[in-house]
């Protein structure tokens, strides 16, 4: 039999990792605090957080969506601006505004929340986030696609970089479990769990917030530098901080005649691999995520419209036979609420394969007319732009 100082020599690292383990978390639950606004990667999504956190008053309109949306928003705009849009830093929808103004005399604030590859559980998530009846838009305009329902690429839930930080803000549960995958709900229970890992993300961010201080001293002047576009010095700064998520103020500015303005390029190979083969279960989830967006602006008097976005006619063409009415009619229905409408503006004889850059983005020309045709459908729509009471259930 062991000596009893021998047993004591090694059980006392373990007992002392152990208890420091027990310590760590513990202040880390009800001590440690950092800005529940901030985030590891500051990519789109954060700049977009940050813009709209930033705000005195909340706009009157805005824009969410994809990069349907994303892309009208930038594109669009530096069409109609005839000047270099950066959606890191100019969140407004001015071709919207001056068209609603022209048409109504009635001025109106907007804020564009455009996202590559966000799907309709993002938008809930972010809406839950960031909408409140302190502070809520009086009207959302969600531009909506097949793909925002039915993405094969779609990472997940909880793995979607804007669900992840929507949850972060929020600090509480935004989906059910019975909604997650199996490697979601390992990872939501290790993380309600085990408070240091709930907390995984607060001291990344202060790792990051160093590094960036760091790099911002020394290399202030390069990373300001841009007026579209990345240097190769820039290019090497991002390097430094080590995350291709992270985005720098210019580094996704958009030109008037940029050639991803003019362009087009067939992308129906890329739609293939998003659309086929056809996941009904996921479009019956994300339409349960749009009723519960429709929902959750309903409660705190935010109008919400949801316009179909325009498509050509060969993408629609890789869906199955029948599944683009069925996404059309689910959708249509979920709208028939007082606070809500439904515009489809998916027509031929609105738009042409000219307003295209690809198969499903409008180009810069085609996303200014898209944007005077929303303005003009909520300039004659006092109803949508007028505040309405919450209806906390």
């Amino acid at each position: 039999m062991a000596p009893i100082g021998t047993l004591e020599k090694k059980f006392s690292p373990f007992i002392a990792a152990f208890l420091i383990f027990a310590a760590i978390n513990i202040w880390t639950q009800y001590i440690f605090r950092a800005d529940a606004y901030d985030n590891p990667a500051h990519n789109l999504v954060w700049w977009k957080v940050q813009g709209y956190r930033s705000l005195t008053t909340a706009p009157d309109v805005v824009l969410m969506g994809s990069s349907l949306m994303y892309r009208v928003t930038t594109c669009g705009e530096a069409h109609y601006r005839q000047e270099p849009v950066d959606p890191t830093i100019d969140h407004q929808v001015k071709c919207l505004q001056d068209t609603i103004a022209q048409l109504s005399s009635q001025p109106v604030s907007t804020f564009a929340i455009g996202l590559h590859g966000a799907m309709i559980s993002d938008y809930y998530a972010l809406a839950r986030a960031l909408f409140t009846e302190a502070k809520h838009p009086k009207v959302v305009v969600l531009g909506l696609g097949p793909r925002d329902f039915i993405d094969n690429r779609f990472p997940g839930l909880l793995s979607s970089q804007t669900a992840q930080y929507a949850k972060r803000i929020a600090r509480e549960p935004l989906f059910e479990e019975s909604e997650l995958p199996k490697k979601d709900i390992l990872q939501k229970a290790i993380q309600d769990n085990i408070p240091l890992y709930t907390h995984k993300d607060d001291f990344l961010c202060y790792e990051k917030a160093i590094e960036r201080g760091a790099i911002t001293y020394y290399f202030d002047e390069i990373l300001h530098r841009s007026h579209g576009g990345m240097s190769m010095n820039q290019f090497a700064i991002q390097m430094l901080l080590g995350d291709p998520q992270e985005l720098l103020i210019g580094q996704w500015a958009q030109h008037p005649k940029d050639q991803s303005e003019t362009a087009w390029n067939d992308n129906s190979n890329e739609y293939k691999i998003r659309y086929l083969p056809f996941n009904a279960k996921s479009l019956n989830q994300q339409l349960g995520f749009l009723d519960r967006l429709i929902a959750h602006c309903s409660s705190i008097g935010t109008n919400v419209i949801v316009v179909n976005m325009p498509l050509l006619p060969e993408n629609l063409r890789i869906l199955p036979p029948g599944v683009y009415e069925n996404y059309l009619t689910s959708v249509s229905k979920r709208c028939n609420h007082p606070n809500t409408e439904f515009w489809n503006l998916n027509n031929q004889k609105l738009f042409s394969k000219s307003d295209f850059n690809d198969t499903v983005h409008l180009n810069g020309a085609g996303s200014v007319k898209l944007e005077r045709m929303i303005a003009s459908r909520l300039a004659s729509s006092n109803r949508s732009l007028a505040s309405t009471g919450a209806r906390v259930q």
